[in-house]
């Protein structure tokens, strides 16, 4: 067992290299402010020294502007697959490299924080992010309707959403149902009391209809 783990290491090893080969290879096409990329900035917002590193987070968003929206897209897309955390794993049991790994919540989390830092542009960034909505991905949805709900507590108008969020109420994926209901109660109470009684009666429909779904059903006039 212990040979098998020394055979593959080299291997996963230049896996990861490659990986972070690429990483560094996106982050130098990214907006940068004072010569360093946008992912650096953002990175503050999920620091240890919080007061000073989101001033100087919004700082720089503010310089960049709607530049970076293209960026922080991308990083509210990314996710972990179950490859990446194996590989994660393996390397965390071993003593030849030292891997610092920011997990994709993280930095979905401070792409979603550097939205609102734009939250003065709001024709910029409603429409990608009501866009994100609609994603396959269970993850990207989620942080988009999390965003939405948070540029909503700043004030920003974000009506526009409230058809799309709306439907992600009745979402099959529980955290994106969650924050769906929880942006539109902000967005507009009245729209998200309706919402949260709709996904009621829809999840006891559900229900219903597993349970009776071998029984033939009549209407009764």
């Amino acid at each position: 067992m212990r040979k098998q783990q020394i055979t593959w290491l080299p291997i996963v090893l230049l896996a990861v290299c490659a990986g972070e080969t690429l990483w560094v290879l996106i982050s130098t096409h990214e907006p940068a402010y004072r010569r360093k990329s946008l992912s650096f900035w953002i990175a503050g917002y999920i620091g240890e020294n919080t007061n000073s590193s989101d001033k100087k987070a919004d700082e720089a968003l503010k310089a960049i502007g709607t530049n970076a929206i293209p960026s922080l897209l991308r990083i509210l897309r990314a996710h972990d697959s179950s490859v990446d955390l194996a590989i994660i794993a393996l390397l965390q049991r071993q003593d030849l490299i030292k891997l610092k790994h920011v997990p994709a919540a993280q930095r979905s989390y401070a792409a979603i924080r550097a939205m609102e830092a734009l939250r003065n542009q709001p024709d910029a960034i409603l429409p990608p992010l009501i866009q994100c909505l609609q994603d396959p991905l269970p993850q990207t949805r989620e942080n988009a309707a999390h965003a939405l709900g948070n540029l909503a507590l700043f004030g920003v108008n974000v009506r526009s959403a409230i058809p799309v969020l709306t439907q992600s109420c009745s979402d099959t994926n529980a955290l994106v149902k969650s924050w769906s209901i929880w942006a539109l109660r902000h967005i507009d109470p009245q729209q998200g009391a309706h919402s949260i009684v709709e996904s009621e009666v829809a999840k006891k429909a559900g229900s219903s209809n597993r349970v009776s779904s071998s029984v033939q059903l009549k209407p009764s006039f």
